[in-house]
């Protein structure tokens, strides 16, 4: 029987803000689905995490292949985690040359045309152009002489003339699958940094966006907007809770408030069966608004804290990254998050092409009046196959891909190179967490589950 190693590669280039992030890692939800999937129809399955790493480990990928002896490699990649994919399949090809190395994720699926007329080409063997769980099985049946190459839905591939073939989508597109056999793959130990915050997992419930910001991946991944009804997602967290009783679950949905109708019967079947889980969530500040009238509600069945996009604190920005939020809505949703106990954390984004440091001091002066339990400073970031990428393509500094974090600035602005925004944003990134009048917000929370993690954030920081 052919067996599947799945691998989350390393980040080459975490920064100062990224670190933050990276120290409360959890497993990839999107490796476990294919995983899920994988072991229903009975293969072979493993799973190599190499995420929580900052360089190349070649004794780590050795080893693997030694233990495992996987007949098929699949690697995801957003942008950033990119070149170590590349370096991880690289080193694979040298080891045994005949394992099959699938890519996929955000940058393989949004760049695939572009990365089979590479270099980097010749270390795959097949890229996933969309969703990555039925491809992979039927390339398991090709390998076992079941499936033709050409049947295989969603895959893009140089044949053995080095012509370039993109099969169809695969069509319709699924809904996530309720992961319960993968989370066997797991060892949780790795995932264990931080005495606050403890063991979490992430779950995805959905895929898609319908929203059309230039800088977001999601919405030009994904052709629609599909996900686990209420009942589904329940279960899994009931699996979740039952296989691993984490501290925490991530629910890393790019919008997990969409569709309403969905999230109140959500709540409502919480509260009927008595269930308490903690967990967070991702939202757009618009829906979260139409949803108000529940924050209180999802408090009371675990939700300890609401991560959005405030991304700009003016409508000529919001308009710049055809965000269709206005930005004076950022305030008001920022206090009916922290009114129902549950923390507000809030990413804004510097460096476009207009800002200098008047600019950008003044988006700070607002983030302080404003004043979220959790703030992140990005950084602009035209990521392949986005259309920021092609609008602002000539502002690029940095084309290493390894930086493209969303915390480091990669661009220069009309008035200030990447150095001059990396160097600025570092200190007021500092500067305002270690205010008085920021340490002092998390204080008017009850929710332990919401404090602890904000004092895990201010153990980091220091």
């Amino acid at each position: 029987m052919k067996k599947v190693l799945l691998i989350n590669p390393y980040w080459k280039r975490p920064g100062l803000r990224d670190r933050v992030r990276r120290d409360s890692g959890v497993a990839h939800p999107g490796l476990l689905q294919i995983g899920e999937v994988l072991l229903r129809h009975d293969k072979k399955v493993a799973l190599l995490e190499l995420g929580l790493d900052e360089v190349m480990i070649p004794d780590k990928i050795t080893n693997a292949l030694n233990r495992e002896c996987p007949d098929i490699v699949g690697i995801t990649a957003a942008t950033c985690s990119y070149p170590g994919a590349v370096e991880i399949a690289r080193t694979i090809r040298t080891i045994d040359p005949d394992i099959v190395i699938v890519g996929g994720g955000i940058h393989f699926a949004l760049n695939y045309l572009d990365i089979l007329r590479s270099e980097d080409a010749k270390y795959f063997n097949f890229i996933c152009t969309g969703e990555g769980e039925l491809p992979m099985l039927e390339i398991v049946g090709w390998l076992e002489g079941k499936k033709k190459i050409d049947s295989i839905q969603g895959i893009a591939f140089r044949n053995r003339n080095g012509d370039l073939v993109t099969n169809p989508l695969v069509g319709p597109m699924s809904i996530p699958p309720v992961i319960d056999e993968a989370w066997s793959l797991l060892d949780p130990q790795l995932y264990q940094f931080n005495d606050r915050r403890k063991f979490g997992v992430a779950i995805n419930t959905m895929r898609g966006c319908y929203g059309k910001c230039t800088f977001c991946p999601e919405p030009y991944r994904w052709p629609a907007v599909t996900g686990m009804n209420h009942e589904d997602i329940i279960r899994q967290l009931k699996i979740v809770k039952k296989r691993l009783d984490p501290s925490y679950v991530f629910i890393g949905d790019s919008n997990f408030g969409y569709p309403i109708p969905r999230l109140r019967e959500f709540v409502r079947s919480m509260r009927e069966e008595g269930l308490f889980i903690p967990f967070n969530i991702l939202a757009r500040l618009d829906d979260i608004f139409r949803f108000r009238e529940l924050l209180p509600e999802l408090k009371e069945i675990g939700c300890f804290l609401i991560h959005y996009g405030g991304e700009r604190t003016s409508d000529a920005g919001q308009s710049y990254l055809q965000k269709g939020e206005s930005s004076s809505i950022t305030a008001e949703v920022t206090k009916l998050i922290q009114d129902a106990d549950i923390a507000a954390k809030a990413t804004f984004i510097f460096g476009l092409p207009s800002d200098d440091k008047d600019s950008m001091k003044r988006m700070i002066d607002d983030i302080y009046r404003i004043n979220p339990n959790i703030v992140s400073f990005g950084c602009y970031t035209p990521i392949p196959g986005t259309p920021s990428f092609k609008k602002d393509s000539e502002f690029i500094s940095i084309k290493d891909l390894s930086f493209y974090t969303a915390n480091y600035a990669v661009c220069n602005t009309l008035t200030m190179s990447q150095e001059e925004v990396e160097e600025f944003l570092d200190a007021e990134w500092l500067s305002f967490w270690k205010s008085p009048t920021h340490r002092e917000r998390h204080k008017l929370l009850s929710n332990p589950d919401s404090v602890r993690l904000i004092d895990a954030y201010h153990d980091f920081i220091g």
